[in-house]
Protein backbone atom coordinates (compact mmCIF):
# COMPACT_ATOMS: atom_id res chain seq x y z
CA UNK A 1 0.00 0.00 0.00
CA UNK A 2 1.54 3.31 -1.07
CA UNK A 3 1.21 6.30 1.26
CA UNK A 4 2.05 9.79 -0.01
CA UNK A 5 4.73 11.44 2.15
CA UNK A 6 5.53 15.15 1.88
CA UNK A 7 9.10 16.09 0.99
CA UNK A 8 11.22 17.36 3.88
CA UNK A 9 13.67 19.19 1.63
CA UNK A 10 13.11 21.32 -1.40
CA UNK A 11 14.58 20.06 -4.67
CA UNK A 12 17.33 22.75 -4.83
CA UNK A 13 18.41 21.99 -1.24
CA UNK A 14 18.47 18.25 -1.95
CA UNK A 15 20.49 18.78 -5.13
CA UNK A 16 22.99 21.00 -3.27
CA UNK A 17 23.36 18.38 -0.53
CA UNK A 18 23.94 15.63 -3.11
CA UNK A 19 26.56 17.76 -4.86
CA UNK A 20 28.35 18.44 -1.57
CA UNK A 21 28.26 14.76 -0.63
CA UNK A 22 29.73 13.79 -4.01
CA UNK A 23 32.50 16.36 -3.52
CA UNK A 24 33.33 14.98 -0.05
CA UNK A 25 33.48 11.43 -1.41
CA UNK A 26 35.72 12.57 -4.25
CA UNK A 27 38.11 14.43 -1.92
CA UNK A 28 38.17 11.79 0.83
CA UNK A 29 41.65 10.79 1.93
CA UNK A 30 41.02 7.10 1.35
CA UNK A 31 40.44 7.76 -2.35
CA UNK A 32 43.72 9.57 -2.89
CA UNK A 33 45.69 7.39 -5.27
CA UNK A 34 47.87 9.99 -6.96
CA UNK A 35 50.98 8.47 -5.45
CA UNK A 36 50.91 4.73 -4.83
CA UNK A 37 52.50 4.32 -1.39
CA UNK A 38 52.24 0.88 0.12
CA UNK A 39 52.96 2.10 3.67
CA UNK A 40 50.80 5.25 3.62
CA UNK A 41 49.73 6.10 7.15
CA UNK A 42 51.81 3.33 8.74
CA UNK A 43 55.29 4.88 8.86
CA UNK A 44 56.25 6.59 12.11
CA UNK A 45 59.25 8.66 13.11
CA UNK A 46 61.78 6.73 15.23
CA UNK A 47 62.54 9.81 17.32
CA UNK A 48 59.19 11.48 18.13
CA UNK A 49 56.79 8.63 17.12
CA UNK A 50 54.60 10.95 15.01
CA UNK A 51 53.33 9.82 11.63
CA UNK A 52 55.26 10.49 8.46
CA UNK A 53 53.84 11.79 5.22
CA UNK A 54 55.08 10.97 1.75
CA UNK A 55 56.59 13.74 -0.34
CA UNK A 56 57.57 13.57 -4.00
CA UNK A 57 60.50 15.79 -4.89
CA UNK A 58 61.24 14.82 -8.47
CA UNK A 59 59.52 12.27 -10.67
CA UNK A 60 60.56 8.83 -9.54
CA UNK A 61 61.92 9.97 -6.15
CA UNK A 62 59.83 10.05 -2.98
CA UNK A 63 60.60 10.25 0.72
CA UNK A 64 58.78 10.16 4.04
CA UNK A 65 58.88 13.32 6.14
CA UNK A 66 58.10 13.43 9.87
CA UNK A 67 54.98 15.46 10.69
CA UNK A 68 56.75 16.75 13.81
CA UNK A 69 59.32 18.35 11.52
CA UNK A 70 56.82 20.14 9.27
CA UNK A 71 54.26 21.18 11.92
CA UNK A 72 54.22 25.00 12.16
CA UNK A 73 53.03 25.01 15.80
CA UNK A 74 55.93 22.79 16.90
CA UNK A 75 58.38 24.94 14.96
CA UNK A 76 57.06 28.08 16.67
CA UNK A 77 57.56 26.48 20.09
CA UNK A 78 61.05 25.30 19.22
CA UNK A 79 60.00 21.67 19.67
CA UNK A 80 60.55 20.67 16.08
CA UNK A 81 61.62 17.07 15.44
CA UNK A 82 65.26 16.84 14.43
CA UNK A 83 65.08 13.42 12.78
CA UNK A 84 66.15 13.18 9.15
Amino acid sequence: MAIPVPARLSHPTFAAAQHRLARHVQMARRHKTTHADLLRGLVRCAQCRRTCAGRTLTPGYAEDVCQGRTDALRAARGARCTAR
